[in-house]
C-alpha cells in the first residue's frame, strides 16, 4: 500500500475536474469522454415491494484505457462512492466482478478494460416509496499515463409495480462474473506461511470440483503492512489442482504475515470464488 502513496497522492489532489455522465473533457486535466463515460443502469422499471433495488455503475473505457478494482494492486486508485443526496437510500452495496492482472513498467495491478458494471444492491429506507439514487463517484483511468475522473450520476427509481428493465441483463452478465463464496467450481484446501518473518512465503491449493483448471489466477489482498507479490503456479498432470505460493511483502523489516486477515480471490475465466482467511504458519 505504501508503494500506492505517491500515486494516490498525484490523483486525488487538486484539479479533479467535475464529469457529468457523459464525461466533459479538461484540457490538462482530469479525464473526459475521449477516455471513459460512465452511467447508472436501472435493473427495474419501478421499486416495487422489495426492500432492496439493484442497479449498475457502468464504466466504458476507450481503447487500450482502464480503471481498477476495489484492490489496485501496486499502483492505482481504487473507485469511491459517494451517495450523499440520495432519497430514500439507506445503504449501498457494491459488487466487483473478478478482475485481470495487468503489468505496466515492473508494476501489478488489478482492474478492467473495456467496459465494466459494477453492480448495487440499495437497501430502501421506505421500501415501496419512490426513490433518487446520486452519486459521486471518484475513479482512475490509465493508459501511457493516468488521470483522475469523477462522475456526478443521478436516477429516479419512481414507484409502483416493477419490471425488469430494458438492460437488466447487462447488470446480470457482470453480476455473474462477481466471485462467490467457495464451492460449486473450485475449493479451496489449504492457506499456508513458509519461511521466516523478512522471508515469508504464502502457499494456497485450491482443487477444481467441476473440470480441470484452464487459466488459473489468485489474488491475495491483505492489509496495509502486509501485502502479496506474484503468485508462481503449480498444475497438477490431471488440472484438478492448483497451487500457489506468493512472496510476502511486510511494509516494516520482520513483520509476519501469521494470523492477518487475507482476501483470497481464485479467477480462472469467467468462474471466480472469494474467500477471506488467516494465514498460520505450516505445522
Amino acid at each position: 500500500m505504501a508503494r500506492s502513496a505517491g500515486i494516490l497522492q498525484a490523483l486525488v489532489g487538486p484539479g479533479l475536474a467535475l464529469m457529468l455522465a457523459t464525461a466533459a473533457p479538461a484540457a490538462g486535466g482530469p479525464a473526459g469522454a475521449d477516455e471513459t463515460k460512465v452511467r447508472l443502469v436501472p435493473t427495474r422499471t419501478a421499486v416495487g415491494t422489495r426492500a432492496t433495488v439493484e442497479l449498475g455503475v457502468h464504466i466504458q473505457l476507450a481503447p487500450g484505457w482502464k480503471t481498477y478494482w476495489r484492490d489496485p494492486g501496486e499502483a492505482g486508485v481504487p473507485p469511491a462512492f459517494d451517495w450523499a443526496g440520495s432519497r430514500n437510500v439507506a445503504g449501498a452495496e457494491v459488487a466487483y466482478p473478478a478482475p485481470r492482472r495487468f503489468e505496466s513498467y515492473g508494476s501489478e495491478s488489478f482492474g478492467y478494460a473495456g467496459e465494466v458494471v459494477l453492480p448495487v444492491r440499495l437497501t430502501l429506507a421506505q421500501p415501496g416509496q419512490a426513490a433518487e439514487v446520486r452519486l459521486a463517484l471518484d475513479y482512475a483511468v490509465c493508459k501511457e499515463v493516468c488521470l483522475p475522473a469523477r462522475a456526478e450520476l443521478a436516477l429516479a427509481l419512481p414507484a409502483g409495480a416493477a419490471a425488469p428493465g430494458p438492460e437488466a441483463g447487462l447488470v446480470e452478465r457482470f453480476r455473474r462474473l462477481v466471485p462467490r463464496p467457495e464451492g460449486g467450481a473450485f475449493v479451496i484446501e489449504t492457506v499456508q506461511l513458509a519461511g521466516a518473518p523478512g522471508a515469508e512465503r504464502l502457499r494456497v491449493a485450491v482443487r477444481a470440483l467441476d473440470g480441470g483448471f484452464r487459466a488459473p489466477d489468485l489474488i491475495a489482498e491483505g492489509s496495509v503492512t502486509i501485502r502479496y507479490g506474484r503468485p508462481r503456479l503449480s498444475l497438477a498432470g490431471d488440472r484438478r489442482t492448483a497451487r500457489f505460493e506468493l512472496p510476502v511483502e511486510a511494509a516494516m523489516a520482520g513483520a509476519s504475515a501469521a494470523g492477518v486477515e487475507v482476501t483470497l480471490t481464485l479467477i480462472d475465466g469467467e468462474r471466480a470464488i472469494e474467500r477471506r482467511v488467516r494465514a498460520r504458519p505450516a505445522s
